[in-house]
């Protein structure tokens, strides 16, 4: 009877035990490699690494490369030799995702890839930038982007400049940001390059002999749009905090043509920015 009662006491204690040591298995830390990427660098020459969200960290192996984010720009790392013929070493950096990218960093006289991206918008080749002091996550903000581009047109102000069409198509809220989408429409035969878009407040009628005042806003995020080539369209997507205006006062949008002369310009009444809608 008690060899009976030492197996049953010996077969639950081994029941007990198989739980605790599974949790134990769950616990243990799996290590997992990070492959580097492979990139070369030259001294004459400057390298670009485009990331998908803002830089928050950067480390150097050594002295021999130069590292710095492009000016007023968050998600961009210009990369050059410090000195020729270097011997090979490696850079770190992690954006505000939380993702880590190693590199393993190597000198060449004429590196084969200069600019290199790591989110490609694959239908038309570009890449966003996130502006400088974003008060918001990147992450969210692209995530709401993306949903953004995919609304329907409501609006249709417009202006017409040398056979360039810009319209407002639409004003969006979604979490304390507001996105203004606008369409970009080439009907000659030369492309068109946006250079950059400025959206800023001024009084709708002024005094003689007084100076116009202007108040320009900052944007959150920046999509100015690739080339359009002749007769065909694109858009651009801008997010700024939201705001209203007084009706003294209107909202001008001007888009300027990169090394060329097409300027096109709108201008939006207080009414229009308050017909701002929910993206669905």
């Amino acid at each position: 009877m008690k060899r009976i009662s030492v197996a049953l006491m010996a077969g639950i204690l081994f029941s007990l035990q198989l739980p605790i040591e599974a949790q134990m298995q769950d616990n243990v830390i799996q290590a997992e490699e990070i492959k580097p990427y492979h990139i070369a660098v030259t001294y004459d020459k400057t390298s670009n690494l485009i990331f998908p969200f803002a830089i928050k960290s950067v480390d150097r192996g050594s002295a021999a490369i130069l590292a710095q984010k492009a000016r007023g720009v968050e998600n961009i790392l210009q990369i050059k030799a410090g000195w020729q013929h270097f011997k090979q070493t490696n850079l770190s950096v992690v954006t505000s995702d939380a993702r880590f990218y190693s590199f393993i960093v190597d000198y060449a006289d004429d590196p084969p890839l200069l600019n290199i991206s790591f989110s490609v918008d694959t239908t038309n080749k570009r890449q966003a930038a996130f502006l400088s002091d974003t008060p918001i996550d990147e992450s969210a903000i692209k995530t709401l982007s993306e949903k953004v581009k995919k609304q329907n047109p409501f609006l249709h102000k417009s202006d017409q400049q040398q056979k360039m069409r810009l319209s407002l198509s639409g004003i969006y809220l979604d979490q304390q940001t507001m996105w203004f989408t606008l369409q970009l429409e080439n009907r000659s035969l030369i492309a068109y390059q946006p250079d950059f878009a400025r959206f800023f407040i001024r009084d709708r009628k002024r005094a003689k002999r007084t100076a116009i005042q202007e108040i320009e806003l900052q944007p959150l995020y920046s999509d100015a749009g690739s080339l359009i080539i002749g007769q065909s369209s694109g858009e651009l997507l801008l997010a700024f905090p939201p705001f209203t205006i007084p009706k003294t006062k209107e909202l001008i949008i001007q888009v300027t043509e990169k090394n060329g002369g097409r300027s096109l310009l709108l201008r939006v009444k207080s009414r229009t920015i308050l017909k701002a809608r929910l993206p669905q």
